[in-house]
């Protein structure tokens, strides 16, 4: 019971550990939504963004074609101002898509310093939440072996009440019998009383015998005395009859004493086995009330082997729970880090094509001082 104790003390610590670990990677994994939410609109904005950069490429494109086209047509054309306006319309217009890449670029690396701060994030405090899983697994581990330690020894307790009532019963049984026969052995002792009774009664008789018999030995040698010579025979037994009567009273009165004696020798006794017999009948009923508590012990323990049952059960729950979630964590470690190296990936794309921009800029800047010259000469 000392163990079980202990261990269902061991067992609420870690559940109390478990509770505030669990608590805090709840808290933790409402921070990872969060940063997965921010890492999704970060994703979907730059997926627009690169939709418009597409677009504003494929702008760039055509502006380039047009610009190409219109400069071949400068080397045969007649007209120089207008062909200085179509080369302007043309510049300006890729300026305009020029402009539309580095707008979408800076979104691009906007959105893609979001997608790494949601990733780094994610990692962190995916390795935070590990850490309180690692605690919860723990203490799920150490409630499963101490539910299941405290259900052995449950059930051995659980034997030896039910070995220790068995032996209770034998002893209630063994008092009753002892009991029954005690009373039956008063029985047999009244018997035994009635019996000195009757034979106090007896020596009485005898006693009473004895005196008449000295009495008619008085008279015989009274008589005796009266015949003379005659009597003398008649006076000899007188006397011994005297003497015998005599006798006959001492051993009357000896009997009557050794009769009292017994007879309270047998009230001792009867009152001996009264006492002895109430007694037995008392442990027996205190005996029947060792058998109902532990009948309320074994009630309780069933209860105690049921709830370390539950907790280890409940325990091994949270183990295959826990699996599932840590395979959870290391997908969203591995997603942070694929995102990080995407993002990685994305940002060197960004800076490109944002160089490119830059030189395509610096290609309009010329075209259209070009343009201003050929309308100064057209002029």
């Amino acid at each position: 019971m000392g163990t079980i104790m202990t261990g269902a003390t061991e067992m609420a610590t870690a559940a109390q550990e478990s509770r505030r670990a669990a608590g805090m990677a709840k808290s933790l994994s409402e921070q990872i939504a969060a940063a997965a939410e921010q890492q999704s609109a970060a994703c979907e904005e730059s997926l627009q963004t690169v939709g418009q950069q597409t677009q504003a490429l494929r702008q760039s494109e055509q502006a380039a074609e047009e610009l190409s086209e219109i400069s071949e047509g400068l080397r045969s054309s007649t007209d120089i101002n207008k062909s200085a306006e179509e080369v302007a319309a043309a510049a300006e217009e890729l300026s305009a898509a020029v402009e539309e890449i580095n707008r979408a670029a800076t979104q691009i690396n906007t959105a893609i310093t979001q997608i790494n701060t949601g990733a780094r994030t994610a990692a962190e405090k995916g390795q935070q939440t590990a850490e309180a899983v690692n605690q919860i697994e723990q203490g799920a581990q150490l409630s499963s072996r101490r539910g299941g330690a405290a259900v052995e020894r449950s059930d051995i307790i659980l034997q030896s009440l039910g070995e220790n009532k068995s032996a209770v019963d034998s002893m209630i049984e063994a008092i009753g019998t002892a009991a029954r026969d005690g009373i039956e052995n008063v029985r047999r002792v009244s018997e035994l009383e009635q019996i000195s009774r009757r034979i106090d009664k007896i020596v009485d008789a005898i006693a009473n015998v004895s005196i008449q018999t000295n009495m008619l030995a008085v008279n015989g040698s009274v008589e005796s005395a009266r015949a003379g010579e005659f009597g003398k025979g008649f006076a000899v037994v007188s006397t011994d009859i005297r003497n015998l009567a005599r006798d006959s009273a001492d051993n009357a009165d000896r009997i009557k004493d050794l009769v009292k004696a017994v007879q309270d020798r047998i009230v001792e006794v009867r009152g001996d086995l009264e006492e002895t017999s109430r007694q037995a009948l008392a442990e027996a009923e205190a005996a029947k009330a060792t058998t109902a508590r532990l009948e309320e012990i074994e009630r309780d323990m069933q209860q105690v082997r049921a709830g370390n049952s539950e907790v280890k059960e409940s325990a091994e729950q949270i183990a295959d729970v826990l699996g599932e979630v840590k395979t959870g964590l290391e997908q969203i470690s591995t997603a942070a880090s694929e995102a990080e190296q995407l993002a990685a990936q994305a940002s060197t794309a960004a800076r490109e094509q944002a160089q490119g921009a830059e030189e395509l800029a610096a290609a309009v800047e010329e075209i259209a001082a070009l343009a201003d010259e050929l309308q100064n000469v057209g002029s």
